[in-house]
C-alpha cells in the first residue's frame, strides 16, 4: 500500500465523518534458520502485511482498528461505528507536522539483500558448535538466526506523510547442563540493526561459558548479601522499570503509579550515580525510529538525572493538554522505552570487586522479572550466579531466591563499573549493590 492510496483512504475518511485520522501501513518479510545438530533449516517468512486506522469524530472521541490493508474501508467504517461509543477528550487527535529526525539513523542494513543461504546457516550453526568445543557437558538446543526488513508508512489528515524501512538481525540458543540432581537452562538472545554485528557476536561461547561457571561446587547463600549485577542483568532490570516512565505513572493521582516517585524537596530517589537516558534518535541502535506509531518524532529523554526522576513519555492527547512536544515514544495502544543508556562508572567490575575483598554474589542474569512489582520496587526473583571473595571464585549458587525493595536497594549502590555492554535496545554497566537477601 503506498503513500497515494493511505491519503486516499484518509480522504474517504473525512468523509464519512472523521474529523481527523491516521492511517499506520507495516510490512514485514524476512528468513528464519533453525540448527539442530549442526543442521541448518532455512525458511522465508511469509510477508506480512497490517494496517492501523485511528479517528476521531465529534467531541475527540476516538476509534481504532488494525486489520490487513484489503479490508482498509471495512476498519475506517469500523474505526468511525467504535468512536461513537468512547469518552469525548477535546485534546485528543492526529499530531501535526514536526521537523524531522536530522541525520542519518543507520536502521537499514544496505547488505540484507546480498545475504545468502550460508550467510544466514553461519551464525547459528557455528554458536551451536561453539557450545560443544567449550564444555562436552554442555547440551545446546533450539539454536536459530532471523532476519526481518520493514516498511512503516504514515499518513495522517493534517497532512503528515512519513516513511521509514528498517532492518532487524536476532540469533537466540539455549544450553542445558545437569546439577544437583536436575537440569538448569540459560537462554541467550542478541538482536542488531546489521548482519556484520550479528555475524561477529560469540553469542554461543558466552553462553556456554555462562554455564561453566555454574558448574562449580555449590557455594551456599543466605541473609543478606552483596550482589554484583554485571550488564546483561542490569540492562534486564532496568529495561523493565523504564517501562512505566510514562507520565500517567507519576503523580498523587496516577492510576498505576511506578515506585519511583519525584521528592518534594527535589533531592535523588535513588543514587546519584544512577542517569539513565532514552533516546530514540541514536544511530544504530536497536530502537532508534523517525518516528513512532502515532507519527511523532522522538524526543530524547533523561529519564533519571543524576537520581532524581526527570523525563516522562508524554502522548499526543497529554502534550495538548500542556502545550508541549509529544516524546515520541507510542507503541501500538501504550508507551514504551526506545533505547536506553545507563551512565558507566570509572573502574571495572574486576578492580572493584578486588579491592572490596568482600565475599560477593554475581548474579548470571535476571530473564524472568514477573516478580517485579513496580508500584512497590518489591523484586523477588530465583537467579543463578557465581560467589567470589574479592575477585576470586568460591563456587556457584544456583537457584538462589534473591530478594530486596528496590528503593532501598538503588540507594545502597556500592560501585557503578566501567563494563558496559548493549543489550538489546539498553546500554548497561555492572553495578555493585547491597540490600539484598538471598534464601
Amino acid at each position: 500500500m503506498d503513500s497515494r492510496e493511505l491519503r486516499d483512504h484518509v480522504e474517504r475518511g473525512r468523509k464519512q465523518g472523521a474529523l481527523g485520522m491516521e492511517l499506520l501501513y507495516t510490512h514485514t518479510r524476512g528468513v528464519s534458520v533453525a540448527v539442530a545438530r549442526g543442521r541448518a533449516q532455512q525458511d522465508e517468512v511469509a510477508p506480512q502485511e497490517t494496517l492501523s486506522v485511528r479517528v476521531w469524530t465529534e467531541g475527540g472521541r476516538a476509534g481504532h482498528r488494525s486489520g490487513a490493508p484489503g479490508e482498509a474501508e471495512a476498519l475506517v467504517a469500523g474505526a468511525i461505528a467504535d468512536s461513537a461509543d468512547a469518552p469525548p477528550d477535546a485534546h485528543a487527535g492526529p499530531v501535526s507536522r514536526q521537523r524531522p529526525v536530522i541525520g542519518g539513523l543507520g536502521i537499514l542494513d544496505r547488505r540484507y539483500e546480498q545475504l545468502g543461504e550460508e550467510d544466514r546457516a553461519e551464525v547459528p550453526a557455528t554458536a551451536e558448535r561453539a557450545v560443544r568445543q567449550v564444555d562436552r557437558r554442555l547440551s545446546a538446543s533450539d539454536f536459530w538466526y532471523r532476519d526481518q526488513i520493514r516498511l512503516r508508512r504514515f499518513e495522517n489528515s493534517r497532512g503528515v506523510s512519513l516513511e521509514e524501512t528498517d532492518s532487524l538481525y536476532e540469533g537466540s540458543g539455549t544450553v542445558t547442563f545437569s546439577a544437583d540432581g536436575g537440569s538448569i537452562s540459560l537462554r541467550d538472545h542478541i538482536q542488531s540493526r546489521t548482519f556484520a554485528s550479528i555475524v561477529s557476536l560469540p553469542f554461543g561461547t558466552t553462553l556456554a561459558r555462562r554455564a561453566v561457571d555454574l558448574l562449580q561446587p555449590a557455594a551456599p547463600v543466605e541473609g543478606p548479601v552483596r550482589v554484583l549485577l554485571p550488564p546483561l542483568p542490569v540492562a534486564r532490570l532496568f529495561a523493565a522499570i523504564a517501562e512505566h516512565f510514562a507520565a500517567s505513572s507519576f503523580g498523587a493521582d496516577a492510576a498505576e503509579p511506578l515506585f519511583l516517585q519525584p521528592r518534594p524537596d527535589g533531592a535523588p530517589v535513588v543514587d546519584p550515580r544512577l542517569h539513565l537516558q532514552d533516546d530514540g534518535t541514536l544511530p544504530g541502535s536497536l530502537r532508534s525510529t523517525s518516528f513512532d506509531d502515532r507519527g511523532v518524532c522522538p524526543v530524547p529523554l533523561t529519564l533519571l538525572r543524576e537520581g532524581r526522576v526527570d523525563g516522562r513519555f508524554v502522548g499526543p492527547s497529554l502534550a495538548h493538554l500542556h502545550d508541549v512536544r509529544p516524546t515520541g515514544h507510542v507503541t501500538g495502544d501504550r508507551q514504551a522505552p526506545t533505547n536506553l543508556i545507563l551512565r558507566s562508572g570509572t573502574r571495572s567490575m574486576n578492580a572493584a570487586l578486588a579491592d572490596l575483598g568482600a565475599r560477593v554474589l554475581i548474579v548470571d542474569d535476571l530473564p524472568d522479572l514477573s516478580g517485579l512489582d513496580p508500584r512497590t520496587g518489591a523484586l523477588d526473583v530465583t537467579v543463578h550466579g557465581v560467589v567470589v571473595q574479592g575477585n576470586k571464585p568460591v563456587g556457584a549458587a544456583r537457584s538462589v531466591r534473591l530478594r530486596g525493595a528496590l528503593l532501598e536497594v538503588l540507594n545502597q549502590v556500592v560501585e557503578v563499573c566501567s563494563d558496559t555492554d548493549r543489550i538489546g535496545h539498553v546500554d548497561a554497566p555492572g553495578i555493585i549493590l547491597d540490600g539484598f537477601v538471598a534464601g
